[in-house]
């Protein structure tokens, strides 16, 4: 696993974050994180803190924030409020892991041109968890 000091947009605050960040990805900038892969226009981690009173309605908060229209999306919920979100826009799938923690939610981001490839970005995606 790989560890990561996230900076929260917005805020003078950082958040800290593990990803097991696969091998076929190249690193492509420190801060944000940021990685390039074949058939992905974008791969990086952001941290916002949308604000609400809990972890789901921070989640639900920084999925409109990054989303005007989910039609045709694929969403997967998980049991630790995590949001998987893969979403086709044109030629490309915007894909997002939504991660929260107390006071925010970290960001898994993909843009992908290659749709073939947003399994294997949701397996990595997976890994994404709040460092202790």
């Amino acid at each position: 696993m790989s560890k990561f000091a996230l900076s929260v947009v917005g805020e003078d605050s950082k958040v800290n974050v593990e990803l097991a960040v696969p091998a076929g990805w190249s690193s492509a900038a420190a801060d944000p994180p940021s990685w390039k892969m074949d058939g992905a226009r974008m791969l990086s981690l952001a941290a916002v803190s949308p604000g609400g009173s809990d972890n789901a309605s921070r989640v639900e908060k920084a999925i409109k924030m990054q989303y005007d229209d989910l039609g045709g999306a694929a969403r997967a919920e998980y049991p630790d409020g995590r949001v998987w979100i893969a979403h086709p826009e044109g030629a490309n799938v915007h894909a997002r892991m939504f991660v929260p923690y107390a006071g925010g939610v970290v960001m898994g981001v993909a843009m992908l041109s290659d749709a073939s490839k947003v399994d294997g970005v949701k397996a990595a995606f997976e890994t994404l968890k709040i460092a202790q």
